[in-house]
């Protein structure tokens, strides 16, 4: 986990090495890291027959797949701070969930890629899902998580999501960035809004009184996983469309949560 962080802090940085050279007018490096919400192994990049998910296939081919890649702790917020840090739950503080009653935050000692980003004027984004803390610890230039929005639209509804990462790119323009995505998909919550279904199956498909919202989802050992590879290539289309100047690598995980 620590190698992954910090690769993204390496990659990012490294421009600066360019731009020491002089007369040279170096192409910008970005970065995207997409994180998807309990997300298994549903998908044919790793040999599932039942799920049909050719656009993340083909980001698994023309990229790298990891067979032997684990979460650093079985619970949301700890693993999610342990991708933004780089350093276990056990030494970034971040012992429980950080919503609600639980209320567990990060050693305000705690370096995140964002803030190191930051301090070298690199600009950085957060769409979907955060959970974590404290604000000081995980700050993002540009922020649109479930502290000021509904998780469902920030998490779930790719529209918003597409047109969230279009006004994020307009605000760019020509500064490096490091943007990255937590959909809430395919996390259940049956637990939050019994009314969309135990894995949200039933979250803007059309019902009155539902909101807009276009899925897709397979059957697997009896059990409704939402197929993410809709929402993926839309946000990468989004990035090709408007950033076909610059050079950003895609960084696709799963987040392990409650």
């Amino acid at each position: 986990m620590r190698s992954l962080t910090w690769n993204v802090v390496y990659y990012l940085l490294s421009l600066s090495c360019v731009i020491s050279q002089e007369n040279v007018n170096p192409t910008k490096l970005n970065a995207i890291l997409i994180i998807a919400d309990d997300a298994g192994f549903q998908m044919g990049a790793y040999r599932n027959k039942i799920c049909q998910t050719p656009n993340l296939d083909q980001l698994a081919a023309n990229g790298l797949l990891f067979n032997k890649a684990f979460s650093s702790v079985s619970s949301c917020s700890p693993s999610r701070s342990a991708i933004l840090t780089g350093t276990p739950s056990h030494q970034n503080g971040m012992y429980g969930l950080h919503q609600g009653v639980h209320h567990f935050n990060s050693l305000g000692s705690a370096e995140s890629v964002s803030s190191i980003l930051k301090k070298h004027n690199i600009f950085t984004g957060i769409i979907g899902k955060k959970h974590v803390g404290p604000k000081e610890v995980y700050p993002f230039d540009y922020s649109e998580t479930e502290e000021n929005n509904s998780i469902l639209q920030v998490g779930r509804n790719i529209t918003h999501i597409k047109l969230l990462t279009r006004d994020f790119l307009n605000k760019t323009k020509d500064k490096q960035f490091f943007l990255y995505v937590a959909f809430h998909d395919p996390h259940r919550c049956g637990h939050t809004n019994p009314e969309y279904g135990e894995f949200c199956e039933r979250f803007g498909n059309g019902e009155e009184g539902l909101v807009y919202y276009y899925h897709y989802y397979c059957l697997l050992n009896e059990r409704h996983e939402f197929n993410l590879h809709f929402e993926i290539i839309e946000l990468i289309l989004q990035l090709e469309e408007m950033r076909l100047n610059s050079d950003f690598s895609i960084i696709e995980i799963s987040g392990v949560t409650e």
